[in-house]
């Protein structure tokens, strides 16, 4: 297959907000993540482009095509049949902005967390201080489903968790501004240079 069959500037990838959780749910390692993180990182939606892929993460075409149907059967990456407005973007860094995000993921009365793996509170919306501290200890073997929710979210070698006492709204774009922001924060490309197309 030629380069020019493989790049699809008629249809575009898009990671979904649900994919966040399942893809950075994850341990890091499997080539699912790892292009769903590049798909992520690029902070706009971007053309199928299966050979550019299968340069930067070292595999042949068809294997890259075996990976993009596993993330869009999964559903998290969603394909756009036309181009994307050109304001449409999560590339959002800095991690004072995740109160923001958890702010625009919170449903009303919802409380949401981003705490360490070591129990320390990074972000909260609608918890107390102390209410953060506690919870922020917890790991997701400590819920039932009737406390709500907790996500862990691996960054490189670092875990944190997305706890929430309600539900958490997988379709919410807000988790795509997280994940990024984590993921340029904290993760394995804090401080790389990469700059959307």
């Amino acid at each position: 297959m030629n380069a020019s069959v493989c790049m699809d500037t008629s249809r575009y990838l898009i990671p979904t907000p649900a994919g966040v959780l399942a893809c950075l749910g994850q341990p890091p390692g499997s080539e699912q993540r790892r292009l769903f993180e590049r798909i992520l990182l690029n902070g706009r939606p971007q053309p199928i482009d299966m050979p550019g892929w299968g340069t930067e993460l070292g595999h042949p075409v068809a294997a890259i095509a075996r990976i993009l149907f596993g993330l869009n059967r999964s559903q998290s990456v969603s394909v756009l049949e036309e181009a994307p407005p050109s304001n449409l973007a999560w590339a959002h860094t800095g991690l004072n902005g995740l109160i923001n995000d958890l702010v625009a993921l919170a449903t009303p009365g919802q409380k949401l967390l981003v705490a360490s793996a070591d129990g320390f509170s990074i972000a909260r919306v609608g918890w107390s201080s102390y209410e953060a501290d506690v919870m922020a200890t917890r790991q997701p073997r400590d819920y039932t489903p009737s406390q709500g929710e907790i996500w862990p979210l691996y960054l490189g070698s670092r875990c944190f968790y997305l706890s929430a006492n309600a539900r958490i709204d997988q379709k919410n774009p807000a988790l795509l501004n997280l994940g990024y922001r984590l993921l340029r924060g904290c993760g394995p490309f804090a401080g790389e240079e990469r700059v959307p197309c």
